[in-house]
């Protein structure tokens, strides 16, 4: 999707796509709840200032899986993960990635689960931004659980626990 200013996916399967099974390339506001993507190239990318709640979904057997990417100029793409599962995805579960100096990638997850990915979450930054907020949430079985990299810019991963 690279014009309009929403979408919205409720109990959809997308299966098979070589590049991304949903990609939100503007500044939409996108909601994916009770969804199954596997065996696509990257379950689902948002980018250019996309803002996206993805709720009780599945993102099963990709070449990644959720990814916030930050490559445009001024913008902030950010999106919410809740009681999502990331598993089986050749390189990354879930990741945020910042590539120009004046944007940010923000991803916040919680009551989900990474495992068995080659990166569980990963926040990485050239330049810009990528900023990583997890909490009350499983990472298991990945080749790397947590990971951040930056050469010269922020790449953020924070932990927290909801205190009754």
């Amino acid at each position: 999707m690279t014009a309009g200013n929403s979408l919205s996916i409720e109990n959809g399967q997308i299966a098979g796509f070589t590049d991304s099974g949903v990609s939100v390339a503007t500044s939409a506001r996108v909601s994916i709840v009770a969804s199954l993507m596997r065996w696509n190239g990257t379950a689902a990318a948002f980018s250019a200032g996309a803002a996206a709640l993805v709720s009780d979904s599945r993102f099963l057997n990709n070449a990644n899986g959720v990814a916030v990417l930050a490559s445009t100029a001024l913008t902030t793409s950010r999106v919410t993960v809740e009681r999502c599962v990331a598993s089986g995805n050749g390189e990354f579960g879930y990741y945020a990635q910042a590539t120009n100096a004046i944007s940010i990638a923000h991803l916040t997850i919680t009551d989900s689960v990474a495992s068995d990915n080659n990166n569980g979450i990963f926040a990485f930054a050239p330049v810009g931004a990528a900023q990583v907020h997890v909490s009350n949430s499983q990472v298991s079985g990945n080749q790397y659980g947590l990971a951040a990299n930056q050469a010269g810019a922020p790449s953020v991963i924070r932990s927290w626990a909801r205190r009754y």
